[in-house]
């Protein structure tokens, strides 16, 4: 999941420099859900036992069903993307003479720092300015899992002129991770609420423990966010 996100973000990041490649894009789309689908069954699985969901309560075998329904699924969709060999077609083709030449702020003539100068600070100065609208109001679920996005996003793009700034860096970096790191634990309870809290009997006394449980870890993961 890490690599499809890291090179999903290079494509949007640089995409003027790599026109034609909307079929690798779709082909990372899905792979992506899929194997959200299959980490989403096992952080579910993980918080249930947390929240002390009885060992014979049937969703737990339904989760487990559908992570393995899903790893298949992904697997299969792995096997026929290599056969294809279109990520290998798309790598020819921008190596090609002439390939990427679509008018873009990103300059081929000027090195990576120089580069790094002229567009990092504009996209620092866009993520921070968001932040800070979204720790100032309350917001909704989707427009903290969008930050998260963001966060993940503008990390990746820092670490690839990494070589630039030296260890210098690292901190930031480091204060973004914990950033991504406790949107992505309030996104884990809000997902496995979605998956498991609809196949509990509504007046249930394990349904009742479940959502109090995912309730007061989310928002303990986000005061970490805030703070």
């Amino acid at each position: 999941r890490v690599a499809i996100r890291r090179l999903a973000a290079c494509l949007h990041i640089f995409a003027p420099l790599f026109p034609g490649d909307r079929k690798v894009r779709r082909g990372l789309k899905e792979m992506m859900e899929l194997a959200s689908e299959v980490r989403n069954c096992d952080i579910a699985l993980d918080l249930a036992n947390q929240a002390a969901l009885p060992a014979d309560c049937p969703v737990r075998a339904r989760l487990a069903r559908g992570r393995s329904k899903g790893e298949r699924k992904l697997l299969a969709l792995i096997e026929r993307r290599a056969r294809r060999r279109t990520l290998e077609r798309w790598r020819k083709r921008c190596s090609e003479p002439g390939h990427g030449r679509k008018r873009s702020g990103w300059s081929r003539t000027r090195s990576a720092c120089d580069n790094a100068r002229l567009h990092l600070p504009d996209l620092i100065r866009a993520y921070f300015d968001e932040g800070r609208r979204v720790t100032r109001h309350t917001v909704a679920e989707a427009e903290l899992h969008k930050f998260r996005v963001q966060t993940k996003n503008l990390r990746y793009t820092i670490e690839l002129f990494s070589s630039c700034y030296g260890d210098a860096l690292g901190r930031y970096l480091q204060s973004l991770r914990r950033i991504q790191d406790a949107l992505g634990a309030v996104n884990d309870c809000v997902t496995s609420r979605k998956l498991i809290a609809p196949r509990l009997p509504p007046a249930s006394a394990a349904r009742r423990a479940l959502e109090t449980f995912l309730a007061r870890a989310a928002q303990r993961h986000l005061a970490r966010f805030t703070r």
